[in-house]
Parts: C-alpha cells; sequence; structure tokens
C-alpha cells in the first residue's frame, strides 16, 4: 500500500473545515463551547459518508476523494446560491434552489465519472487533497486564534460606572421587574404614518390597564447590541467607542455589558433573582442569569448561520427546520413569562423577544408564514415595499396579541404589583426603499410602556429614552440617587457599530430632550451632542 494510501486524512480536514473557518470569522463574538456540537455532527456526517462510500465502492482513495468533494459540494451549497442566484449561465437560468441543485448533482456526477476514469493520478490527487485540506485548518486556527484573542482580551469594564447607591433599605418589599424588549417594535405615530397601521387599541388597552406609555421616546441607539448595551448600564457608550474605535468589528464588549452590567449587579446587590429567557442571539444571552430558560429545541444564531452555508434548507424547504425552532423559541417565551411570578423573592426578567423583527414567520393569526428564501434576521429586501410592510405588520399584530396576554396573566398572578416595562431596542428600518431619511425616522422611534405597582409616573415623560429606565427605577423603588441624563439618539452600520452619528434634531429629537431638563436634574450629558 502507497504512502498516500495510508494518509487519508483529507475527509476528515474538510469535514471540520465549515465550522472551523466560520468560527474564526466570527470568533470575536463566540464562546468556544459554540463549536462542540456543530463539530460532532459535522464530524458524524463527514465519517459516516466515508463508511458509505468505503462500503459501497471498496476502493479507500476513490472513497475518501468522493467523500471530500460530497462535502464540498453541501458546505458551499448555501455561498453558492448567495453569489450565483439570478445569473444566467447559457440557456441555463439559475433562480433558486431548484435549478442550483441540479446544477450541484451535474457537478457531483462528473465527479465521480473523473474518479473512476482517473487511475494514474490518485496518488496525486489524494497528496494534493491532504495538502489543501491541512493548510485550511491550518489558517482557520490561525485566523480563528487571532479573532479570538482580540476579541476577549479588550473587553472592557463599564466604562461610565453609575454611582452605586446603598440601595433598598432591609426589609424593604422589592417588587418584581419585567424588562421586556418587542425587537423592531415601531412607535404608534411611525405605524400610523408610514405602514397605515392603527395601533391605538393596543396604546389604550395598555393605558387601560394601568401603563404609562412614552408617545415620544427614542432609542439612544438603533442596533440591538448598542441599545440594550447602554440601557442594560444606564449609560452612553461614548467612552467605549473611544476605547474600541470607529473601525473595530469585536461585538464582545456589547455581549459583556449586556450580561454583567451595572442593571444587573445593582438588582443582584439588593437581592434580586435573575431569569432570562434564551433570544437565538448570540450578544443578547444572558446566560449566566439564576434561572435561564430555553426551549427544548432551538439553534444558536452561529448553528443557523453554519446551516446556511449547506443544501440542508433547501433539501428541508417544506419543513423550514429553522423557521420553526424561531417560531418555538418566540412562543416559548411569551408562554412562560408569566411563570416567573411563581419564584420567591424578588424576581428580575430579562426578555428580548425577536419580533417583530425579521425573519417573518407568522401571519396575522399566528399561521406560519414561511418565506421562499434562506433563514435570516436581515430584511427580505427581494420584497418591495408593500409586501414587506404588509409581512411586518402582520408579524406585529399577532405578537402584539399574545404579548397583552401575556401582560395579563403576569398582572392577574403576581402575588404583588411588579413593574413591567415593555420597549423595543430599535424601530423597523427597510432598506430597500432608498430612503434614508424614512429610514431614520422608522429606527429613531420605540414602543416605550411603564407600569408600575403605585402608578406614580410623576417621573416619566413622554420623551424618556431607555438610558433613563432603569435609573428612574432605582430611584423611585430602590433606594438608588441617579441622576438623569439627556436624551441623545445615534445610529451605525452594522458592520461598524463603534462609529455612532448622532441623529440631530429630528421633530422631537433635541428641542424635546432640552426642554424636559428644565423641568428635571439631568446631568450636563443633557444637552445634545
Amino acid at each position: 500500500m502507497s504512502a498516500a494510501r495510508k494518509r487519508l486524512f483529507h475527509p476528515i480536514f474538510f469535514g471540520l473545515f465549515p465550522t472551523l473557518f466560520l468560527f474564526a470569522c466570527n470568533a470575536d463574538d463566540l464562546s468556544l463551547r459554540s463549536l462542540w456540537l456543530p463539530l460532532t455532527l459535522t464530524m458524524t456526517g463527514a465519517l459516516l459518508t466515508w463508511g458509505f462510500y468505503s462500503l459501497w465502492i471498496r476502493d479507500p482513495q476513490r472513497a475518501a476523494a468522493m467523500t471530500s468533494l460530497t462535502l464540498f459540494l453541501f458546505f458551499s451549497y448555501g455561498h453558492a446560491l448567495d453569489i450565483v442566484q439570478g445569473w444566467s449561465l447559457g440557456p441555463f437560468q439559475i433562480a433558486g434552489h431548484k435549478d442550483l441543485g441540479s446544477l450541484w448533482i451535474a457537478f457531483f456526477l462528473m465527479g465521480v465519472l473523473l474518479l473512476f476514469r482517473m487511475r494514474g493520478f490518485l496518488n496525486v490527487l489524494t497528496l494534493q487533497l491532504n495538502a489543501t485540506s491541512a493548510l485550511l485548518i491550518l489558517f482557520s486556527l490561525v485566523y480563528g486564534s487571532w479573532n479570538f484573542i482580540d476579541g476577549h482580551h479588550l473587553i472592557p469594564a463599564l466604562q461610565e460606572h453609575p454611582d452605586q447607591p446603598a440601595g433598598p433599605q432591609p426589609n424593604q418589599r422589592l417588587p418584581d421587574i419585567y424588562y421586556i424588549i418587542l425587537d423592531g417594535y415601531a412607535r404608534a405615530d411611525v405605524l400610523e404614518e408610514v405602514y397605515h397601521y392603527d395601533n391605538s387599541p393596543f396604546i389604550r388597552w395598555l393605558q387601560e390597564k394601568g401603563f404609562y406609555v412614552a408617545s415620544l421616546s427614542r432609542p439612544n441607539y438603533a442596533n440591538t447590541l448598542t441599545s440594550l448595551s447602554s440601557s442594560m448600564n444606564m449609560s452612553y457608550l461614548d467612552s467605549l467607542a473611544t476605547l474600541m474605535g470607529p473601525n473595530s468589528k469585536n461585538l464582545l464588549p456589547f455581549q459583556r455589558l449586556i450580561r454583567y452590567g451595572a442593571v444587573l449587579r445593582f438588582l443582584k446587590q439588593a437581592g434580586y433573582t435573575l431569569v432570562s429567557f434564551s433570544t437565538g442571539v448570540s450578544g443578547t444571552e444572558i446566560r449566566n442569569a439564576d434561572v435561564y430558560l430555553t426551549p427544548p429545541l432551538g439553534l444558536t444564531g452561529f448553528q443557523n448561520e453554519l446551516l446556511n452555508t449547506t443544501a440542508i434548507p433547501a433539501l428541508l424547504k417544506s419543513y423550514d427546520l429553522q423557521r420553526k425552532l424561531h417560531r418555538l423559541r418566540i412562543l416559548y417565551t411569551l408562554e412562560h413569562l408569566p411563570r416567573a411570578t411563581r419564584l420567591e423573592g424578588p424576581t428580575f426578567v430579562f426578555a428580548h423577544i425577536v419580533c417583530p423583527h425579521p425573519p417573518y414567520i407568522f401571519d396575522k393569526e399566528g399561521h406560519p408564514a414561511f418565506l421562499p428564501r434562506r433563514f435570516s434576521f436581515t430584511p427580505d429586501e427581494t420584497l418591495d415595499w408593500q409586501a414587506y410592510a404588509q409581512r411586518y405588520t402582520d408579524q406585529l399584530s399577532f405578537i402584539t396579541g399574545k404579548v397583552q396576554a401575556a401582560i395579563e396573566q403576569i398582572l392577574k398572578n403576581s402575588p404583588s404589583p411588579p413593574i413591567i416595562v415593555l420597549q423595543s431596542d430599535h424601530g423597523p428600518g427597510f432598506h430597500a426603499k432608498g430612503d434614508e431619511k424614512q429610514y431614520l425616522r422608522e429606527r429613531i422611534a420605540i414602543l416605550n410602556a411603564y407600569y408600575f405597582p403605585d402608578k406614580d409616573y410623576s417621573s416619566l415623560y413622554e420623551e424618556i429614552s431607555p438610558v433613563n429606565t432603569f435609573r428612574i427605577i432605582f430611584n423611585q423603588y430602590l433606594g438608588g440617587g441617579f441622576p438623569l441624563l439627556g436624551n441623545r439618539s445615534y445610529t451605525s452600520k452594522s458592520n461598524f457599530l463603534y462609529d455612532f452619528k448622532p441623529v440631530l434634531d429630528q421633530e422631537e429629537g433635541c428641542v424635546s430632550s432640552n426642554r424636559r431638563s428644565e423641568r428635571v436634574n439631568v446631568t450636563d450629558q443633557a444637552r445634545c451632542p
């Protein structure tokens, strides 16, 4: 047996490479435990494929080469679909999964034919595949290590520590706090003016239940990670932006600010039990909570992206596994929210619900609303404006009803009146329409509603932004002494989150902040940038 026949390791390395490379590209946002399940599954699949071909062909080199060919076509399918969808190759038009699948089958058959006709070159081919796969693994390990170290060595402590007051008095009865974030939920006036959707019945229902609805609320930041990093620390992110620089793509500081931020530290110090729900978004997963609730089945963001590179979404198109699991996660969170009322002692519940944000998986009745495209958290820009707006408002309508039911149960089952904050992290926004002004109008306008046990809303105001949410709650109910900050809003592109651009004086923007600053004691940060 030749040396080449003895050293048949390239199927193993080609099986490892897709997962390792995707991890390497995102290592500054992931933990090493993200690797184990995908690596186990991909390696199991590679070994089973190799074993099948070996039993069928009974030629080790050809079986190994066929395995590597199969793995290459399987894991490149999603990338190829992104690149070639809509292309014409002579008379052959690639319009979607079906056309690309036919082309991939043709490539596989041609590859198998060449392998069976190839005799003298099998040893050379094996050496080349071994060398190529080894180089790919080496590159992934080096690149991934660089990104991982770069991402993890520069995790700053909270850059703007609010002074930690003494906190509540001993034996003081503390209310449960529910922080419910509906991702991408638009403010009522934006829904009316831009989407022609009347959300006033829901707003009236909230008010009838005793909520204060901030009718002119804006987020401090226009992306999920930046917005929640700010609200969970009661601070602006100016120092963090200076430290990281505008070109940084390291997302771990946001993850750390959400997971270990000032709000959670203060609550823990006050004796609260921390409860969080699985979100499916790595940056907002608070796994270190005292109680972490997740559905029996679910996929992480990393796992979804890995699946999207493969042919699995095409093979399971009728079942649509990814969307089904995402639906189950959202429904699980909304159905289990009221169960936190059973926990003893003061409880803080964090529920980031990625809805009505894309993907659009519910119609207005709650039935599956699956799209003929791969699973993604980004809007489908192949849709025209009318189709997008219809899908968005249908999903918003359904999720609104489910939220109402959850709040009803929380209020009914709570042994004493709780605090409920129902807030969106940012508004929607449809890039494909090409209107940047309208995009910002949608993005910088959020649902923001508060339920306080004593209905004392004298500290709230119509322009309140999330940076002051927990300052006011802690001041009013937990013996805090936090000064209120002015309301500033920033936007940044999704690939350069630290490059903050101020949103200046749009309608109720800076003017409202200054008007409010005349009525309350605010810090110097109250002034508009």
